[in-house]
């Protein structure tokens, strides 16, 4: 398909560059956390134990144990050269393999919660997401061959089925979801591009989990991770409509401030000419969306985290949103 330099899907594309810049600094960092953290649980008599009980499929044992240490104050687990991520990772896999998908799921996104690096929190929701969208422990991956529908059951705890599960997930939540982004991208409205942000954060995650390295480390190849470019287009665009809608409220305000300062005479007097009620209703209606616009951006700012940049460009605008919601509130 041709797309033009304006186009939704060449905006996209453009940021899959500046994507993969991202990605390659993030991997770098990640790589050091993560070899960091090798030397950490390799002097970690605790963590080895756990892990050769899952080793041998004694997953009660892991189960109990990591549950118990987790009850433990932060000093403690220092001294055992635990963290807690270490031990909701044990507990998970443990879970998972004992078929409690509920708990296993908790654990999951428990670890996200307190993972050390991004990769790791983003791993740790792809799992919480893989069950979410499986059923006994296995994924059902549609496939449409003309006219007919297969299904193929795809388990979920092996580990090498599990990572074909996720790569499978991660197709399938892309082809749903970017049709809709393109439409988001273009719609003149905040809705559509607000409800796909739960779709985006699930893609996010399950497309970094599907193309990492076997050591849980960051994709070699960024450009298969699509999403990621995306949560760029999508943070631009609301702050560009945002931008847009808080200029023109705030030029409504205005006009409404020196409209209700002006005189109008009163008998033989002249008196100041106050807001009439369609005036009060529609600076109403300013507040009101003053305060949706902040709601969107802290939607945005606890869904994506791990996005700074775009993240800190939202939150300025949540002063200048709060300052218009305030001149609509004073004027009388």
């Amino acid at each position: 398909m041709l797309t033009t330099p304006t186009s939704p899907v060449a905006r996209i594309a453009r940021r899959s560059i500046v994507g993969t810049r991202r990605w390659a600094l993030t991997a770098l960092a990640c790589g050091v956390l993560a070899l960091a953290g090798a030397a950490h649980a390799a002097g970690s008599p605790a963590l080895n134990q756990l892990n050769t009980w899952l080793g041998q499929h004694h997953n009660h044992q892991a189960l109990e144990k990591a549950t118990a240490w987790l009850n433990l104050n932060d000093r403690a687990l220092k001294q055992k050269h635990l963290t807690r991520y270490q031990l909701q990772c044990v507990r998970a896999r443990a879970l998972l393999r004992l078929s409690d998908f509920s708990q296993a799921r908790d654990s999951y996104l428990a670890a996200a919660r307190v993972a050390p690096t991004i990769p790791d929190a983003r791993q740790s929701r792809a799992m919480a997401d893989l069950i979410d969208h499986s059923t006994g422990g296995f994924y059902m991956h549609r496939i449409h061959q003309g006219e007919r529908l297969i299904v193929k059951r795809i388990g979920i705890v092996p580990k090498a089925s599990r990572r074909q599960a996720m790569q499978a997930l991660a197709r399938q939540e892309w082809k749903t979801l970017h049709p809709r982004i393109i439409r988001a991208l273009g719609a003149t409205s905040l809705n559509p591009t607000l409800g796909i942000l739960p779709a985006l954060r699930v893609a996010v995650d399950v497309q970094s989990a599907a193309n990492s390295r076997s050591d849980g480390s960051a994709a070699a190849k960024p450009g298969q991770a699509p999403a990621l470019a995306a949560v760029d287009s999508v943070s631009t665009r609301l702050a560009t409509r945002i931008t847009a809608g808080l200029t023109a409220l705030e030029a409504t305000v205005n006009n409404i401030q020196r409209q209700a300062n002006g005189k109008v005479r009163s008998g033989r007097q002249m008196m100041r000419r106050g807001v009439t009620p369609a005036q009060r209703d529609t600076l109403e209606n300013i507040r009101d969306t003053c305060a949706r616009v902040q709601r969107a951006i802290a939607r945005f700012t606890r869904l994506f985290p791990d996005f700074p940049k775009d993240v800190a460009t939202l939150k300025a605008l949540t002063g200048r949103a709060q300052q218009v919601q305030a001149s609509a509130a004073r004027v009388h």
